[in-house]
């Protein structure tokens, strides 16, 4: 079963206010940990789903990489 409140914004922070200490430490607590978790998440999906160096690439990057050295050192 599920509900579904639709409550506004400015009423819900007014409910919050309303809380005892320990229980806004607690929705403290726990609005962290969400917040948390959905930055880890989209971070990692970000990586994952990266442009990958290909072996062309890579020897691409290492060739340059020589050549500006050589020009560097002269």
């Amino acid at each position: 079963m599920q509900l579904q409140v639709n409550i506004p914004f400015q009423q819900l922070l007014d409910l919050i206010k309303s809380l005892p200490k320990s229980q806004q430490q607690l929705l403290r607590v726990e609005l962290e940990k969400v917040a948390e978790n959905s930055t880890t998440d989209s971070l990692e999906k970000l990586l994952l789903s990266g442009p990958i160096a290909e072996k062309e690439d890579l020897y691409r990057i290492s060739t340059n990489r020589k050549s500006l050295n050589q020009w560097r050192s002269k």
